[in-house]
């Protein structure tokens, strides 16, 4: 099939973009932040290295020589005493248990690997599913799971899961549903609404969601005991989640909270409350709008979406996974919602991240452009100039960044390797994420306006006195 007029000039837009951003990379004209790629692989990695020894991947030691031995913490000597936190519990730490005894390179190219796919997965299963363009779905997606990507996060690989279980749900493939939904709480505070979700709504995947826990159960036992387990929920889940609570780039209720005088154990409480709030409010959204005739995968992705919505411990990365929900929404249930399209724009892009993304700001600028063109049937000259406002707004911030100060002070009194990793991470949060404040304000302005977009947008169509149009 022949390339349409706009097929080709989107093509070259791409093409223009890599090719700008490959220069920047290659020139050093904006510096590449190397010691983030894989952080946070290598932070699991570590752990998973030390899973069936008899060190404790949540303790200080002997976590804190492997990163460095690995260079997660390389150029910063001031980070001498820092171990970095790797709070999973003991079935998502499984498969670092197999790569981090590999050799580095290796272990690390099969993790790119497996998220790349996951990614892919993703996207071709969204596309199914919402029955939009397919440029909409990689556009919408593109940036976030680089982003997720170059840091080795957990973030492909659930969202990858989450929507192939949408996808086998709306196919009558119970079983391949709670079985992906189980791969995908690999980031449990986001995977579990939506398992307990089928486990309510989906009488026929309950068998498969129950074994999914009897196998997590054993998984984890098997690889840490009785103490460990234990140990990781009455300590280790309760220390990280206090540990950013002053970190300026936290999404977090519990951080809002802090912000405004609330001590340590009151913003928790409260966040702990309102993820408990909007864990029922996706459950009813979703059962409500499928019962009006929606599809069957919102039980799926709508709970998942609610659960990043405040709560207590949220990053940029999990954002992303308010954007499937939405677009399924935009392409099935209300495809004429003008707010929705704007909500995927905005989503699109990981605006908090603005450092990593000033080295791909000409990709920056496609995407918003050709999202703005695609969704909101934009005239060329208002989608470019949209999408180079973008890119502007990116730049603006990275240029404007404090760097963060020495940490030595802060982190001397936490050497001894007994402590949990949270401790030394609490204290590096509290001395060196807060001068940036303003900063990482506005950079959470447009993602908060896309939720709350997307939000409403569901709220109306799921209570609305009128029936739904949805669509084919």
């Amino acid at each position: 099939m022949s390339l349409s007029t706009r097929d080709r000039i989107a093509t070259a837009l791409f093409a223009l973009a890599v090719v700008l951003t490959v220069m920047l990379a290659l020139t050093r004209a904006v510096p590449f932040p190397e010691r983030a790629f894989l952080y946070d692989y290598r932070a699991f990695a570590c752990a998973g290295s030390i899973v069936g020894t008899d060190g404790d991947p949540y303790r200080a030691e002997p976590l804190r020589t492997c990163e460095h031995r690995r260079g997660l913490l390389a150029g910063r000597s001031d980070l001498t005493w820092l171990a970095v936190p790797a709070p999973l519990p003991g079935y998502a730490l499984a498969p670092f248990a197999l790569l981090g005894r590999l050799p580095d390179g290796l272990g690390a190219a099969l993790w790119l690997l497996v998220s790349l796919l996951a990614g892919a997965i993703a996207a071709r299963a969204l596309i199914v599913i919402a029955r939009v363009r397919a440029r909409v779905v990689w556009l919408a997606l593109a940036l976030p799971l680089a982003l997720a990507l170059m840091l080795g996060q957990l973030v492909p690989l659930a969202l990858g899961a989450l929507c192939l279980g949408a996808l086998a749900i709306e196919r009558g493939r119970f079983a391949l549903a709670a079985a992906a939904v189980w791969i995908a709480m690999i980031e449990p505070h986001v995977a579990a609404p939506a398992l307990l979700a089928l486990a309510i709504f989906v009488p026929r995947a309950r068998l498969a969601v129950g074994i999914g826990a009897v196998v997590a159960l054993v998984l984890s036992l098997a690889l840490f005991g009785v103490t460990k387990n234990v140990e990781y929920l009455t300590s280790v889940l309760p220390a990280h989640a206090a540990s950013e609570l002053a970190n300026e780039e936290q999404y977090s209720l519990a951080y809002f909270v802090h912000r405004l005088g609330a001590g340590d154990a009151l913003a928790l409480r409260i966040a702990d409350l309102w993820y408990v709030a909007m864990f029922v409010a996706g459950l009813l959204v979703a059962q409500r709008l499928v019962s009006r005739g929606a599809p069957r995968s919102l039980y799926v992705l709508l709970p998942a979406a609610f659960a990043v919505i405040g709560g207590p411990f949220v990053h940029i990365q999990q954002m992303i996974f308010v954007l499937p929900a939405i677009v399924v929404l935009a392409g099935r249930v209300t495809p004429r919602a003008r707010a929705l399209a704007l909500a995927i724009v905005l989503l699109a892009v990981p605006w908090g991240s603005f450092t990593l993304l000033l080295v791909v700001s000409p990709l920056v600028a496609f995407v918003a452009g050709m999202l703005v063109y695609e969704l909101l049937a934009a005239r060329p000259l208002v989608a470019m100039l949209a999408g180079l406002l973008a890119a502007a707004f990116v730049a603006v911030l990275a240029q404007s960044l404090a760097p963060r100060p020495d940490a030595s002070a802060a982190l001397a009194a936490y050497a001894d390797g007994r402590l949990l990793a949270e401790a030394s991470w609490t204290a590096y949060i509290r001395s060196s994420f807060h001068q940036n404040g303003v900063l990482f304000a506005l950079a959470k302005v447009p993602t908060f306006a896309g939720v709350a977009f997307g939000i409403v947008l569901a709220l109306r169509a799921a209570f609305a006195q009128l029936p739904l149009r949805t669509a084919a």
